[in-house]
């Protein structure tokens, strides 16, 4: 057996993702309303019939496509986090996630992007200092309180001895 779990307790991703998608989810309330003329101009932009087909390959989308600005990975990076609208959801699975690095995809993102920027829409928000501070800090204390279960749950195991 090996020395350390493949899932260490301090590893909150789920927690965190999911806390940082609600938060994104009701900052994107003031966010400017994503119409059927914004989906027109998407399906245009990407060349595609409708927003459930992936620009890459044409087929349909398993899932409702991908954030172009990551909800949570690059908080810690960049005090930002992406939004969970359709302004900031790339018509393109899960599979084709290396399109952002692909130069002959660039010039439909950066059209996409600047046409957000005109209609005023919000694809990330930028988090202030308090916010991260509330972040790290709600996780330092889930990673206590998982470490006391962990530690309760060990205290009942009771060895017995065989002969």
């Amino acid at each position: 057996m090996s020395d350390k779990c493949s899932l260490a307790l301090h590893t909150r991703v789920k927690d965190t993702r999911n806390l940082i998608a609600n938060f994104s989810h009701y900052l994107d309330s003031n966010n400017i309303p994503y119409t059927d003329e914004d989906k027109k101009k998407k399906c245009d932009i990407f060349e595609i019939p409708n927003e459930k087909t992936d620009f890459i390959t044409y087929k349909t989308l398993n899932g409702v496509g991908d954030h172009y600005y990551p909800l949570s990975a690059e908080r810690k990076k960049y005090n930002r986090i992406g939004s969970d609208s359709m302004w900031n959801r790339i018509p393109v699975s899960g599979y084709n996630s290396k399109y952002k690095k692909q130069e002959q995809y660039l010039e439909k993102l950066n059209q996409w992007e600047e046409y957000c920027k005109l209609r005023g829409a919000k694809m990330f928000y930028n988090l202030n200092e308090k916010q991260n501070d509330i972040i790290k800090k709600g996780v330092e204390e889930l990673e206590r309180i998982n470490q006391n279960m962990f530690d309760d749950l060990k205290s009942t195991i009771v060895y017995v001895e065989v002969d």
